[in-house]
């Protein structure tokens, strides 16, 4: 997963990437440590959570493989975030429900939680600099919320419902999402798992794909393959 590494005429310098996957870890320490006191360690599952700290490990070992990993896992959940929370900004109220939880925040969960503000602009930032958004990310991204989300169900208590992995806790009367939440486990994980990955995460994927490869000067189709699994 981190054989591709950072290259290019216009590429972030080893130690510039280093610090800030440095940064990185660190919030994603700070993270577990508010979880943890609030007696809510379980909560540092959640996608957005491990998608920081994969985000670290990628900078600190330079792996483009890594980092569009972490983008492709966070940045449509993120601009989903994002939309509710500058919802309740400009209107004072949450239409999806998943910003609520910050009205009555104390600084602790600010902190914890401010990584939705900065971490999908960075990872933009260094995806196209590095002009690389290997397949092996998708591969990953992929696999990763399917671990979360089984590890989730089976181990985590069901009211915490982190990754969704119990319901899809988001205000919307939509009857897809109705008739997804009467599902039994299983069938609720593969098509929470479905959705997710061909909604989520492969378009993100072919954008983010197609952009890599104009600012390369190569079209998508004729592209050659690359050692970092393109």
């Amino acid at each position: 997963m981190s054989g591709a590494t950072i290259a290019g005429p216009n590429r972030f310098t080893a130690s510039w990437g280093r610090g800030l996957g440095v940064l990185l870890l660190a919030h994603f320490a700070l993270v577990c440590a508010v979880k943890i006191a609030l007696g809510v360690a379980e909560e540092t599952l959640w996608m957005s959570h491990v998608g920081l700290l994969i985000a670290g490990l990628g900078f600190v070992r330079c792996s483009t493989s890594l980092i569009a990993l972490s983008l492709i896992d966070v940045l449509v959940v993120h601009s989903v975030w994002l939309v509710d929370w500058s919802a309740w900004m400009l209107v004072g109220r949450f239409p999806l429900g998943v910003t609520s939880y910050l009205e009555h925040a104390g600084l602790p969960v600010w902190a914890a939680t401010f990584h939705h503000f900065y971490l999908s602009p960075v990872l933009l930032v260094a995806v196209l600099f590095s002009r690389e958004c290997p397949r092996v990310a998708l591969a990953g991204a992929v696999g990763l919320f399917v671990a979360l989300s089984v590890i989730s169900r089976g181990c985590l208590p069901r009211s915490a419902n982190v990754n969704f992995a119990f319901r899809v806790a988001i205000e919307l009367n939509w009857a897809f999402t109705d008739w997804v939440n009467t599902l039994p486990g299983p069938a609720y994980l593969l098509v929470l798992n479905a959705f997710v990955s061909v909604v989520f995460f492969l378009p993100t994927y072919l954008v983010l794909r197609c952009w890599c490869d104009a600012g390369r000067g190569h079209p998508p189709r004729h592209r050659p393959s690359s050692a970092g699994g393109a």
